[in-house]
């Protein structure tokens, strides 16, 4: 039977002692530190002990929320896409969770058979035989990749790598939220080996870029809805995710990244704008970044270019959706031709966030793309009402494709388009990249 992992401060460890108790006498395995052996690694063995949780309850109180380890422990599980059940004990609830439902325990006293029951709904109590209903576990990162990825001497084979620590120390820092945020504070830079266990695709490479796995897509004709015109598309790269938060916050912390206004240039955006990045509503590392407008995505792109050495943009809105639906034009979704519940994040999930990139193998498109359908809205590279358009400079509202979490699944269909203005920034609006000046050898 899996466990139940509770993160607490020390000083609690009375309250602990009890609840512990409580949950022991109605069944459930319990996990926390103090079954951690001498000699054995710490933080390692705490990891590795939320990965095999089937639910996390995290104590509540002023001196866990000062914890160090306690706040990785909770960006840990959020990753991880555990279900969290906080305690609220003393003090007030912690920003990490402001949208998650808390139970009060104040006074010390032990929670409701209420919390007893919502927390067997994910892990079966019993005497050592039960079953945990927990999700399954996600695919190996098996996506189609380019035999040779060169185009100069400055590109390199892209590889999906992970579990080395970047070349550049990782700093501790924080950026005060906005009134509108729902953190006090946003964390910036994650503890190495948070960062490490991200699959590919996901996270960082050691030298601290993003790290990008590529789809093949292949060529075909595209059309339009709404008579927007016929198109065709020529083999190119897709990457298997939208961009996810942790990516774009290495693109802000780069000193030459988002501030550099040579990224900007030619770009209608006002100097606010290009001063200002938008503020992640949801700030987990797997999530998509989210509150990206047009602008954001192109100057993302550019930075990237550089960083690479080869040419990364926005793709077309024909090349997304011939990536959502491997060319296939009967595939209304990028699974198939039908709407099929619990393959995407759309309004029908009443998830009411953003949710991890590849929580849903079950809505891949034919190429490997995950989130093609739902989660957040994408960018795409050209006009909406001139398709053919495609340079930067025009100040027109661009494409935006695959709708997202608080959308139903009309929107989400592989061919729906929908109109975005360039400014805009939202808790719905995300992108992901494409390699299109490749032509494979």
């Amino acid at each position: 039977m899996s466990h139940v992992f509770i993160s607490y401060s020390h000083e609690d460890r009375e309250y602990v002692q009890r609840l512990e108790a409580a949950l022991l006498e109605r069944g459930f395995d319990v996990w926390n530190d103090e079954r951690i052996d001498y000699g054995e690694r710490w933080f390692r063995t705490i990891i590795e002990a939320i990965e095999g949780c089937a639910a996390f309850i995290v104590v509540m109180t002023s001196s866990s929320h000062e914890s160090e380890w306690v706040e990785r422990e909770i960006l840990f599980a959020l990753d991880k896409g555990k279900p969290i059940f906080p305690l609220l004990l003393r003090g007030e609830r912690f920003p990490l969770l402001i949208t998650t439902q808390y139970v009060d325990v104040t006074n010390g006293r032990t929670p409701s058979a209420g919390f007893y029951s919502r927390l067997a709904k994910v892990c079966s109590p019993g005497t050592g035989e039960g079953e945990v209903v927990a999700p399954e576990p996600l695919p190996e990162q098996s996506s189609t990749q380019p035999s040779d990825l060169q185009r100069s001497k400055r590109s390199s084979r892209i590889q999906a790598k992970t579990g080395r620590q970047p070349k550049r120390p990782v700093k501790r820092t924080y950026i005060q939220a906005s009134k509108s945020s729902p953190s006090t504070y946003v964390k910036k830079n994650l503890p190495t080996e948070i960062r490490n266990s991200l699959p590919p695709g996901i996270g960082l490479r050691p030298d601290g870029l993003p790290d990008i796995v590529w789809c093949e897509v292949p060529g075909g004709t595209i059309e339009l809805e709404d008579g927007a015109g016929t198109f065709e598309v020529e083999p190119f790269y897709i990457a298997k995710y939208p961009i996810t938060y942790i990516q774009f916050q290495a693109f802000i912390d780069d000193p030459d990244g988002f501030h550099d206004h040579n990224w900007w240039e030619k770009l209608a955006a006002d100097d606010n704008h290009k001063s200002n990045p938008g503020e992640q509503k949801w700030p987990i590392t797997n999530h998509p970044r989210e509150n990206v407008s047009w602008f954001d995505a192109v100057v993302f792109c550019r930075w990237l270019s550089d960083r690479l050495g080869y040419e990364i943009r926005l793709p077309t809105e024909w090349e997304w959706q011939q990536a959502a639906t491997g060319g296939e034009p009967t595939n209304a979704y990028p699974w198939g031709s039908e709407w099929e519940a619990g393959r995407t994040n759309t309004n029908e999930s009443e998830i009411g966030r953003t949710t991890p990139v590849d929580r849903y193998p079950e809505g891949t498109s034919p190429v490997g793309a995950l989130d093609m359908a739902g989660n957040v809205w994408e960018w795409c590279l050209n006009v909406h009402r001139s398709p053919a358009i495609t340079g930067t400079t025009w100040w027109r509202a661009r494409v935006v494709r695959g709708g997202s979490w608080n959308h139903d699944r009309n929107f989400a269909r592989a061919a729906f388009r929908r109109r975005g203005s360039l400014l805009s920034r939202g808790d719905s609006l995300g992108f992901r990249v494409c390699w299109a000046s490749l032509v494979p050898e």
